[in-house]
């Protein structure tokens, strides 16, 4: 009897012992099925995401194009609009050059002229201002003695 006891216990503890591991397979072969159905729903949303990156990265590159368009437009208007700008102010400058009054313009000539004396005779004030006599500097700049005497005059 004791025999029969402990098999009835061996064969009781091995069907536990088979019904365990049939709800553990049973279990993992869910989680297995569960894994690989969550893993072609990853892709999808995955591919779905990558598909509204696309779309919106295009979306942005045409905005892009569009904003540098119209800067390139901008640029042209600002071009001509400097341009009138400018052709504008030489007309004004022209018209208050005509309205000016005889003697203002006349004032402003004479500087203009002495501006351009100066420049033209820049050589002749520079060897002067070097302490040189008349005569060198005439020789020097292959000029007569009253030239070089009447801008020294003047510039004095």
């Amino acid at each position: 009897m004791n025999q029969t006891i402990n098999i009835i216990f061996i064969l009781f503890g091995s069907i536990v012992v088979i019904i365990s591991l049939y709800i553990l397979l049973q279990n993992r072969d869910n989680s297995i099925n569960n894994e690989y159905a969550s893993s072609f729903s990853n892709e999808d949303s995955i591919k779905k995401l990558e598909g509204l990156v696309k779309n919106e990265n295009y979306k942005a590159m045409k905005e892009i194009s569009k904003i540098n368009d119209e800067i390139s437009q901008l640029k042209d208007m600002l071009k001509h609009t400097e341009d009138l700008i400018d052709l504008k102010v030489k007309d004004n400058e022209d018209f208050n050059d005509e309205n000016h009054s005889d003697n203002h313009n006349d004032n402003f000539k004479h500087l203009l002229n002495y501006n351009k004396f100066l420049k033209k005779n820049n050589d002749i004030i520079n060897l002067f201002k070097q302490n040189k006599n008349l005569e060198e500097i005439a020789r020097e700049l292959n000029k007569s003695i009253r030239e070089v005497e009447m801008v020294v005059k003047l510039v004095k």
